[in-house]
């Protein structure tokens, strides 16, 4: 079996997912291939393809409107990389993961008499809109993406054109495609999309890669609270900060509202870039050059509580990344994030921000054990998402019949 999974970049979410796939096929014997552009985030890179960089920045900040700090590709989407495409007609199973700048989706065609099996695993909203990555409370790619508000307004004609060309090409490959959702979350809002509403599609989980010489396997035996002199530590952890869908703004906010009942107990620990606005502010710490997966878990650790406070996520790793280090997670229900967690079992789960203050100080005055919670994710992630577990399902999947 000759597997190609098609990436952007092995960097991300959707990287990860690709690369620990490949793997593990690699290790079983199989014949997987991982294609992409970067294993860095493009900026990191941006003279690597002047022309795709080119293009991502006129989405960043002519097409997309300067109050949206989510992603959004449209420009992007129509560079493919020849290189790679020539790749996919020697293959059995194409598996597709963020495509935005690496493939075409209207170029994404098989003779009728093909027998390639199409993979697509859905880490985000790009595939069934016309170019945002996160909607926000927008419904519009139910429709068809017109009047796009994420976008200034000469573009807006655009972003419905892509909306169609994407629903027309996706069309040609429903009897051959299937979708993978990591979530319900995710999979209701792709089902109810105009265009990936008539595909099949399963859910399975992201996997995780666990190794045994990794600090991820030990489970915290003792809270590390020295960095905040012995205070109960809140913990968030974000690529960026400032990003409003990561819902950062409104936990500094909750703090500082409520700092006069918080200060002698607890102190929050932040982790990522783009974090100034929260800079200076009494019990909290930002770091913010976390550069490897070893310092992200030392700085687990320091905390006795995770947070995971936004309302788009299609799966949750920092829940999971969390949880294998022996620490417990919070998080809103009715997200993407809640369906990892057994409330008060294996983390804790809140209706709205107010719910936060009352349920810290039940877990602090009544010394609630968060490790022994900790230590039960840790057990139900290992069990549920381990690269063999998730990994069997996907060749179950390849193996089955169009």
């Amino acid at each position: 079996m000759n597997i190609g999974h098609f990436s952007f970049s092995s960097f991300g979410g959707a990287g990860k997912v690709a690369s620990v796939l490949h793997d593990h096929q690699i290790n079983l014997g199989l014949n997987s291939k991982f294609f992409n552009l970067t294993s860095e985030n493009l900026s990191k890179r941006p003279f690597k393809n002047p022309l795709l960089t080119t293009l991502a920045t006129l989405d960043r900040f002519i097409i997309g409107k300067k109050s949206n700090t989510s992603m959004f590709s449209l420009l992007r989407s129509q560079y493919q990389s020849s290189k790679i495409t020539s790749q996919i007609k020697n293959l059995d199973v194409v598996h597709l993961h963020w495509i935005p700048g690496i493939l075409k989706i209207s170029e994404i065609g098989f003779d009728s008499k093909s027998s390639i099996k199409l993979i697509w695993s859905i880490q985000d909203m790009w595939p069934f809109t016309g170019g945002c990555h996160f909607a926000g409370r927008c419904n519009n790619y139910t429709v068809g993406c017109d009047s796009c508000p994420q976008v200034n307004l000469g573009f807006k004609t655009l972003v419905h054109k892509e909306f169609q060309k994407k629903y027309l090409s996706l069309l040609d490959l429903d009897k051959r495609i299937t979708l993978v959702y990591p979530s319900e979350y995710i999979a209701n809002k792709g089902r109810q999309s105009k265009i990936l509403s008539n595909l099949n599609s399963v859910v399975i989980g992201n996997p995780i890669k666990i190794s045994t010489n990794s600090k991820a396997t030990v489970v915290k035996s003792s809270p590390n609270n020295s960095l905040n002199g012995g205070r109960f530590v809140i913990g968030l952890v974000a690529g960026d900060l400032s990003e409003k869908r990561k819902n950062v703004m409104v936990l500094v906010k909750w703090w500082k509202d409520n700092y006069r009942y918080l200060h002698s107990n607890f102190s929050i620990l932040l982790v990522g870039n783009n974090g100034n606005f929260a800079k200076g502010m009494d019990g909290i710490t930002i770091v913010s050059d976390a550069k490897d997966s070893e310092m992200i878990n030392e700085l687990y650790l320091k905390m006795n509580l995770h947070l995971s406070f936004s309302t788009e996520e299609t799966f949750g790793y920092t829940i999971i990344e969390s949880g294998l280090m022996g620490v417990p997670s919070l998080c809103f229900s009715n997200t993407a994030q809640s369906e990892l967690i057994v409330d008060n079992k294996t983390g804790y789960v809140i209706d709205r921000i107010e719910d936060l203050l009352p349920l810290l100080n039940l877990l602090v005055l009544r010394k609630i054990d968060v490790q022994k919670v900790g230590a039960a994710a840790k057990r139900m992630f290992v069990s549920n998402f381990s690269q063999k577990v998730v990994g069997q399902k996907y060749l179950e999947l390849y193996e089955q019949k169009n």
